[in-house]
């Protein structure tokens, strides 16, 4: 399978992590009322303004627009999913992979160690704390509260502080990963 990067596609895509569909009125309830979809469409029409020569023109307009979507809804926005945005404190140095889901007031930081690598397919749940050099596998759950110190494996579900890592038989209620045909960059 090839990678998703035209900026239809990577809508689609980001449509379907939110709301675990993609369709062209689902886009348009969607972008008028998820304050968590928001600023990742503008951030989209910004990158694809920036990549094509013809909308080249329009970057500063849609740049303007992502930075006051980003104002208005509290974030400053990588590229993957917020479930709500408010609260949020990214390390921009950190690695964050595809189809990462993010809840409120998460914490993703630094330390003289260094800075964490997320894989693919992860959701870190509410008021989670990662710190340091750790590696999230793929599609690990860090759970509610947590405070991830250590490396968490792929597959495993993460609770408490100090993390405990527990089995887990299936994917969590609420998350909707990629489409199978759908491999986003």
């Amino acid at each position: 399978m090839t990678p998703v990067t035209g900026f239809f596609d990577l809508v689609a895509a980001d449509l379907w992590r939110c709301q675990g569909a993609s369709s062209f009125g689902l886009f348009f309830r969607t972008l008028f009322q998820d304050l968590a979809f928001r600023p990742v469409f503008t951030l989209r029409a910004v990158q694809a303004c920036k990549r094509s020569r013809w909308l080249a023109p329009l970057w500063l307009w849609a740049r303007l627009w992502h930075r006051r979507t980003q104002a208005r809804c509290g974030v400053d926005v990588p590229a993957f999913k917020l479930a709500h945005g408010f609260g949020l404190v990214i390390n921009g140095q950190a690695t964050i992979g595809s189809n990462v889901a993010v809840m409120q007031g998460v914490t993703i930081g630094g330390s003289a160690r260094g800075v964490p690598c997320i894989e693919e397919d992860v959701m870190i749940c509410a008021n989670a704390t990662v710190i340091g050099a750790v590696r999230m596998g793929r599609g690990a759950v860090i759970g509610a509260g947590c405070v991830v110190t250590k490396d968490v494996p792929a597959g495993a579900t993460v609770i408490g502080n100090p993390q405990r890592v527990i089995v887990r038989r299936s994917v969590p209620r609420g998350y909707h990963p990629a489409p199978p045909e759908v491999i986003c960059k």
